[in-house]
């Protein structure tokens, strides 16, 4: 039982986590974003995408295989903390997927 809350905790701030990339995602590029190689429309995609996963997150439904700043980097982002914090999404729902 102790297992399931674990999981069950780990799954709710990875959704937390995909909820303030997407807020993040939904505003048009700052300045800073905009040199990292962020546009309107790459924030759209990414944004759609995150999206999607946060939906199969929350119905239990099986994730793909996802690489969140790959996605970025085809975009042209090239850093940044957006990218960052993609990255790290992206190993959070990999461990996921493994266990």
């Amino acid at each position: 039982m102790v297992r399931e809350n674990s999981t069950e905790m780990r799954d709710l701030m990875l959704e937390q986590r995909l909820e303030r990339l997407i807020e993040k995602l939904s505003l048009p590029p700052s300045e800073k974003e905009a040199r990292d190689g962020w546009t309107a429309k790459g924030k759209k995609a990414i944004k759609d995408l995150l999206e999607d996963l946060l939906l199969k997150l929350q119905s239990d439904q099986p994730l793909p295989p996802v690489s969140i700043s790959r996605g970025m980097d085809s975009w042209g982002v090239t850093g940044g903390d957006i990218l960052e914090e993609g990255a790290k999404i992206s190993n959070q729902l990999r461990s996921r997927r493994e266990a």
